[in-house]
């Protein structure tokens, strides 16, 4: 591998009527991503406009020793994204499409169309995605790289186990349709693989039926193992669709600490949950109040579904306005056995630093059906819970202590017999990491990528050379 730019492959690629993008602007938007810690030193920017220009510029690549880094919207926080001493290739400009069959309950799409998209698509149809991210403006191919966790994943596990089939060009430049029945393989590495064997080109996703609205009932809690009790007990509820957690902070005043002064926090936890009905939540919603454990329930109220499901607009708006969108974004996410949750959480929290905000989200995942190299500890139930801190923004001056944060809470969480969730900012990322954080499939994971990605050509900032 070349460590500066490869004229080889550039003159191949041009030969080929597709170019390299060397310029200033292509290089500053390639070089950084929407966690603002990492940065990275791309050698240009391929726009690719279909599957045969990806196929392409990977079997080019291969032929002249090109690195290259896969990047759709750059959301990424640990350099996913980032093209580090490689090319970027930029599926942003793959034609969009979003085919729905209605008899199968399914949507085809292209990877780099958004769920938002998906979501319109299927709603004409009375359908809606099985897992929707809390972003519906996320590419799907992006999503699935990394899992895709969302209010519905109680019941439906992550987005990547609703997958019935997709297409993807490996690192060895070949074309594959693979589901979990055909060419398992492949689809076990690129669902949640981070682009670093493949790429995902079309992906076809389960649907199911939906009702009109959502009855959204906001419950208070003091104790989090009630809390936490609650959130269990609704996923085994079939009226319940969608169940969000929280926990909040109540600033009570400053406290003797060895250090000075300290913010004394009393936190609180909250669960939002939603009933899907065409005419009011009728019965069920009395049925549901009277078997919780809730300090109070604070409000309810009726939702147009597709509305609910874009409920997080209004904070990504807000970031965006307010400059926390262009600041670091060191996203702590992680996945617990559900039974180890509570003692792993309560430690963490009040050591949180302020700078990371408030308002620290919790669901519920059904540990069935899941990517192989997705990791997901779940307990005796096969279940496992979501814990995961996402500041608007973390400014400047406060990075180092939220990044020491971060590093610290990994290590804790280790020690519970969590995983990180791969698309939060993950700290230090050398080989005991990945051993640690993959286990007995060290080894598999590492052989995946020697088979479909003989040559490396796939790298990137989080997987470098």
């Amino acid at each position: 591998m070349l460590d500066g730019p490869n004229p080889e492959f550039e003159t191949q690629l041009s030969h080929a009527r597709i170019g390299v993008d060397s310029g200033d602007a292509a290089l500053a938007v390639a070089s950084g991503d929407f966690g603002r810690v990492t940065r990275a030193r791309p050698l240009g920017l391929i726009r690719v406009r279909d599957e045969g220009e990806l196929a392409t510029v990977i079997e080019l690549a291969n032929a002249s020793s090109a690195r290259l880094t896969l990047r759709t919207g750059g959301n990424s926080q640990s350099g996913q994204s980032l093209a580090d001493g490689s090319y970027c290739v930029s599926l942003a400009d793959l034609e969009r499409f979003v085919r729905v069959d209605p008899a199968r309950a399914t949507a085809t799409c292209s990877a780099s169309s958004s769920w938002r998209a998906v979501i319109d698509a299927a709603a004409k149809h009375g359908l809606v995605p099985k897992v929707v991210p809390l972003n519906i403006d996320l590419s799907v191919g992006g999503t699935l790289s990394a899992g895709g966790i969302g209010a519905s994943s109680h019941r439906y596990g992550s987005a990547c186990s609703n997958v019935v089939s997709l297409t993807a060009v490996t690192g060895a430049g070949e074309r594959v349709e693979c589901s979990r029945e055909r060419r398992p393989d492949v689809f076990d590495a690129v669902l949640g693989g981070l682009g670093r064997t493949a790429a995902i080109t079309s992906v076809t996703l389960g649907l199911r039926p939906a009702r009109r609205n959502v009855h959204n009932v906001f419950a208070l809690y003091t104790d989090l193992a009630d809390c936490l009790a609650d959130m269990q007990l609704l996923a085994t509820l079939p009226a319940c669709s969608y169940i969000e957690g929280s926990c909040s902070s109540c600033f009570s005043g400053l406290k003797k600490a060895a250090h000075g002064r300290q913010p004394l926090l009393r936190w609180f936890h909250g669960i939002q949950f939603s009933i899907e009905n065409d005419h009011g939540p009728g019965d069920a919603i009395d049925e549901v109040l009277g078997r919780l454990r809730a300090f109070e329930i604070v409000h309810r109220e009726d939702d147009d579904h597709r509305l609910f499901l874009d409920r997080y607009q209004a904070r990504f708006e807000s970031m965006k306005s307010s400059g926390a969108w262009q600041q670091a974004h060191p996203w702590f996410e992680c996945f617990l056995p559900a039974d180890a949750a509570a003692p792993f959480i309560e430690q963490v929290l009040p050591t949180i630093p302020p700078a990371l905000g408030d308002g620290h989200r919790l669901f519920a995942i059904d540990g069935r059906g899941n990517p192989k190299y997705l990791q997901l500890p779940v307990d005796a139930s096969n279940t496992a819970l979501a814990f995961a801190i996402l500041p608007p923004g973390v400014p400047e001056h406060a990075r180092a202590a939220s990044l020491s944060f971060v590093e610290g809470a990994t290590e804790l969480l280790h020690r519970h017999g969590g995983r990180r969730y791969l698309s939060g900012w993950l700290g230090a990322r050398d080989e005991s990491f990945w051993r640690r954080h993959h286990g007995g499939l060290y080894e598999a994971w590492l052989a995946t990528k020697r088979t479909l990605d003989p040559n490396g050509v796939l790298t990137s900032a989080l997987f470098p050379a």
